[in-house]
């Protein structure tokens, strides 16, 4: 992601977002929480999905988004033709691209949200796309990067391909790429899942990647203890840039580490939660039903949580946090607080709501709010530029 990306993560992605679409229809929560079950395996195997906190699962034992869309109401706008779902989401100038994961496509959308073109097809040639996951803005180029982290893809802002990079997975080992963020004058960096066997923990690693796909590491978390005996099954790790630093943390604990791009730890940041949304039956069966059919996973790392994430998403906005509030399974809020991203604007007493009736695929860019939804039928986006004080 770019300077104004957002604070996702791993475990459902957008997609896919997102962020992980939460929930057993919007995708996302129960993406979250049942991509990082998979993490908890024996074996050492990494969840196949992509959590936005980023989005839908793929391939986890989650309930997949596809098979869970809802009738898009009369309400709504008409759907964009041929676009399959929004995996992740960068503003070019004035127009939106859209990464489809389930097209293996980019879509090109003017600032209305009217779809211009579109470019890409499952493959390996020239311009083809495999299970993309990330999609990245770096000054005059667009970068698309597949869950395991295998390649760069290289596009110009109007869809044109120039390059293929092979991504090397540095010290993790080939884990899954969770992120990939970027910012102007440093370049990209990945933030990937790894398992350390011998101490029985999963782990986060993030790494600088060069413009030939070397990666050097900066900086290794624990996240969670795979036998549960410390740390918390359900903390996913998310990563985000801004112009002048990373952002580190993990999903379920309201709180982001800032990192210089070095990687050494500067501060952090803690969003005051002020509403708790419990996780409903239905998740908490499907984590059940998990259980039961998974006996090689550990059971602490079936043990529903009682509430869902705080939030799953921070953007950076014209100086600003704004953070994606989860407010229910399938729908978010948007929320600026500020406090420690400048000395001018610390203490801000109460979060500021600028955005309800959001969705999981949300996307803020440079002050302008993109609202995808997934249906039956197809996708639907809103764009408008967002209120900030």
């Amino acid at each position: 992601m770019g300077a104004n990306e957002p604070l996702r993560g791993v475990g459902s992605t957008r997609s896919p977002r997102h962020a992980s679409r939460l929930g057993d229809r919007g995708g996302r929560v129960a993406g979250l929480l049942l991509g990082a079950l998979a993490c908890a395996l024996v074996a050492g195997a990494v969840a196949h999905a992509i959590y936005r906190l980023k989005a839908a699962p793929a391939g986890s034992v989650a309930t997949s988004r596809e098979s869970a869309r809802a009738t898009r109401p009369d309400t709504v706008g008409p759907v964009l033709p041929g676009v399959l779902s929004v995996s992740d989401a960068v503003l070019v100038g004035e127009e939106w691209v859209l990464l489809d994961r389930r097209a293996a496509a980019l879509h090109w959308l003017d600032s209305a949200g009217r779809l211009l073109h579109s470019t890409g097809r499952a493959g390996d040639g020239p311009g083809e796309l495999r299970n993309p996951a990330h999609l990245v803005r770096l000054g005059d180029t667009l970068v698309v990067a597949p869950l395991d982290g295998g390649r760069l893809d290289y596009f110009t802002p109007t869809g044109e391909f120039v390059r293929r990079t092979p991504l090397e997975s540095s010290s993790c080992g080939g884990g899954m790429l969770l992120e990939l963020v970027g910012a102007p004058a440093p370049g990209l960096f990945g933030l990937r899942q790894c398992i350390d066997v011998p101490r029985g923990w999963v782990t986060a690693e993030v790494s600088r990647i060069g413009p030939s796909g070397l990666t050097e590491r900066l900086a290794s978390f624990d996240v969670f203890d795979i036998h549960g005996r410390a740390g918390h099954p359900y903390h996913v790790p998310v990563l985000s840039a801004s112009v002048e630093h990373l952002l580190f943390g993990t999903v379920g604990r309201p709180c982001a580490t800032r990192l210089s791009f070095s990687g050494q730890p500067i501060d952090e940041i803690c969003y005051p939660v002020r509403e708790r949304v419990p996780v409903s039956q239905a998740l908490k069966d499907a984590l059940a039903e998990a259980r039961r059919s998974r006996p090689m996973l550990s059971a602490p790392a079936y043990t529903p949580p009682e509430y869902l994430p705080a939030f799953d998403a921070v953007f950076v906005s014209g100086g600003r946090l704004v953070w994606r509030v989860v407010t229910g399974e399938e729908t978010r809020a948007l929320d600026v607080w500020d406090a420690g991203a400048s000395p001018e604007r610390r203490g801000q007493p109460v979060p500021q709501r600028v955005l309800d009736n959001a969705s999981d695929a949300t996307f803020l860019r440079d002050g302008i709010v993109l609202v995808a939804r997934e249906w039956i039928d197809g996708v639907t986006v809103a764009v408008f530029r967002l209120p900030i004080d």
